[in-house]
Order: C-alpha cells, then structure tokens, then sequence
C-alpha cells in the first residue's frame, strides 16, 4: 500500500485527509494554519505518515528534511 499523510494535532485533531504526497499536506496544513491566524489562535497540527493502515505516525528525520522542503518550494 501506498504511504499517504495527513495533519494531526492533539487540539485541532485531525484533518480527515489522506494526502497522497507531503506536498498536498503541506498545504493542508497552511491552510489550518491560515483558518486559525485569522481567529487569532494557533494550529498545533503537524503532518504525519499513514503507513498501510489508518494509524499515522511521527516523520523520520528524512521525511522532516522532506516536508521542510515541500513547504519552502511552496513559499517560494
């Protein structure tokens, strides 16, 4: 099975997505970020792996290097 992702915080919870490449959950989770800005509040999600089945885990040192990729190309 393929690796997915998805955005979880222990307050906001989850997004409900799986997101096929970290990229897609990148921008889901600027955009948490966005929503709860204009709220003035925070997002306390990060993206997690969804490896098979539908319990997710934390990024690997490697997959973080990857995200923090995906999120500067997005800005950029």
């Amino acid at each position: 099975m393929a690796t997915t992702y998805t955005t979880r915080g222990s307050v906001r919870g989850c997004c409900g997505h799986k997101h096929r490449t970290m990229s897609a959950a990148v921008r889901c989770l600027q955009s948490d970020q966005a929503g709860c800005r204009s709220q003035r509040g925070y997002s306390d999600r990060v993206v997690r792996v969804i490896d098979g089945d539908d319990d997710d885990r934390a990024l690997t040192n490697d997959e973080r290097y990857d995200c923090f990729e995906a999120e500067r190309n997005l800005t950029r």
